[in-house]
């Protein structure tokens, strides 16, 4: 379950998912409840795995996986708000704009989320 925890820690880390208002005691038990949930369906191990430095090693490797699978979706969620920015100016929707305090910054409709 350590393992797979760590996966989902460099996800939760690096993504925008659950978002930037939650606090890190509600990250942590998503990370707990998503592990358990994750490790429930997988077949209990012949051998238990030795507490020591390989397992260190598997753990920094899954935390920088999941954080790497992370840092991909907060690109394609970026580049999605580019486009909402651009088609929103080209079509006209982004005369309309409206003011983001959390920013300081106006954005059209289709770049709020």
């Amino acid at each position: 379950m350590a393992l797979v925890a760590a996966r989902i820690g460099g996800f939760i880390v690096t993504s925008p998912f659950p978002g930037e208002r939650i606090s890190a005691i509600a990250r942590i038990a998503l990370i707990v409840v998503l592990s358990f949930l994750a490790t429930s369906f997988l077949p209990a191990p012949r051998v238990a795995a030795e507490i020591g430095l390989p397992l260190l090693a598997s753990a920094v490797l899954e935390f920088l996986c999941g954080a790497l699978i992370g840092a991909c979706f907060r690109f394609l969620l970026a580049a999605a708000d580019v486009v909402g920015g651009i088609s929103g100016q080209t079509s006209g929707i982004g005369a309309a704009t409206l003011y983001d305090p959390s920013i300081g910054a106006a954005d059209s409709p289709l770049v709020q989320r």
